[in-house]
């Protein structure tokens, strides 16, 4: 079975280039126009060119950065038509993790997906969809397990009965963040809220409530908490159980030396 794979993503101002299999084709290829070329594992086919419109970024709600390119098969030679072809493909950052998502263009005998990550341009790949390969349906995988400030390369393989078959390489830079402390919600509350914060760290954390005169009314969380995204509940009671009278606190989150503080309101 023969296999060819098109991959070309911006990520974060980052471009990655087409990829394909392998091999030498008979004959020189035309110039390549814009992001694109390659052979398949025989050379019996070769698309020389590609054009692509790029998926225009956007910020909402928090970070979020949207980058990619879709594809239309300019030239083709003749040949055998390829068996599996990634006509297009996106990677998505956010506070949730990088989302990888792509379109099939053609697909024969296809037995499912891998994917590949390097937390260094040249150190070994791992495998990180779990052990279980991801079916031949799949268009998209979330890599929750990165952190900020730091660059990850990725790759996909595409599996039949003759073995895998690797794209090459997409960088993927994802930004730096700070320690983060959210709005309660809902607010005004009863009775119970909710406390979202972020860590880009693992970090000793407490996580207390106040009232006006700077007394301790509940503690949240005290202890070691892993980087990334957290939420709290809190049911409005105090160390004892008893539920807080109606009026105005603040809740502070400490992760190692930084420190946010927060106004919420109880009602009844």
């Amino acid at each position: 079975m023969k296999v060819f794979i098109i991959i070309s993503v911006m990520a974060c101002g980052v471009a990655a280039i087409a990829a394909s299999s392998a091999a030498q084709v008979p004959e020189p290829p035309p110039a390549v126009v814009g992001a694109g070329g390659g052979g398949s594992n025989d050379g019996t086919i070769f698309l020389s060119d590609t054009v692509g419109q790029p998926v225009i970024g956007v910020t909402s709600g928090g970070i979020e950065i949207r980058a990619g390119y879709w594809f239309v098969v300019d030239q083709l030679s003749m040949g055998p038509k390829p068996a599996v072809m990634i006509a297009a493909f996106e990677v998505r950052y956010d506070d949730k993790g990088v989302h990888l998502e792509w379109t099939i263009a053609t697909a024969d005998d296809l037995a499912g997906f891998n994917v590949y990550r390097s937390a260094a341009a040249e150190s070994k790949y791992e495998l990180i969809n779990g052990g279980k390969m991801l079916p031949a349906t799949a268009s998209s995988f979330t890599d929750t397990g990165v952190r900020p400030g730091r660059t990850y390369w990725y790759r996909i393989g595409a599996v039949d009965r003759d073995g895998e078959f690797l794209s090459q390489v997409v960088s993927v830079d994802t930004p730096r963040r700070a320690v983060e402390l959210g709005q309660n919600y809902p607010n005004p509350f009863n009775p119970t809220t909710h406390i979202d914060y972020y860590l880009p760290e693992t970090e000793r954390v407490t996580l207390s409530v106040y009232d006006v005169r700077g007394k301790l009314v509940a503690t949240l969380v005290d202890g070691v908490v892993g980087f990334g995204s957290h939420t709290v509940e809190w049911d409005g009671t105090d160390a004892r159980g008893n539920r807080a009278g109606s009026g105005v606190y603040f809740y502070r989150l400490v992760a190692g030396k930084k420190v946010i503080t927060r106004k919420l309101v109880v009602v009844k």
